[in-house]
């Protein structure tokens, strides 16, 4: 569960995986409602859902989802420069 302004809240996280350097790595990322509130179906609508993902050559482990926004929900990951705590905790 993320906070945010010392509030609970809950936001759908999904996993990814992806292949770098002959190597499978994965990351995780949240969609906070930001647009529009995408509802519960959103889980089902993303299942399948392709990404660009951009990773360090030099590390392949260290990765940031291009999106800014992913069917009305800003993308909350690590790296982003909106970060308020709500990417997902490892």
């Amino acid at each position: 569960m993320a906070h945010f302004k010392g509030v609970p809240v809950e936001l759908p996280v999904f996993g990814f995986s992806y292949n770098a350097s002959g190597e499978r790595f994965s990351g995780r990322f949240a969609l906070e409602p930001y647009i529009t509130d995408p509802g519960d179906s959103i889980v089902t609508r993303m299942i399948g859902h392709r990404l660009q993902v951009r990773y360090n050559p030099a590390k392949p482990a260290m990765w940031f989802i291009l999106d800014q926004l992913i069917e009305g929900c800003r993308v909350e990951q690590k790296l982003d420069p909106h970060f308020f705590s709500l990417p997902p905790k490892d």
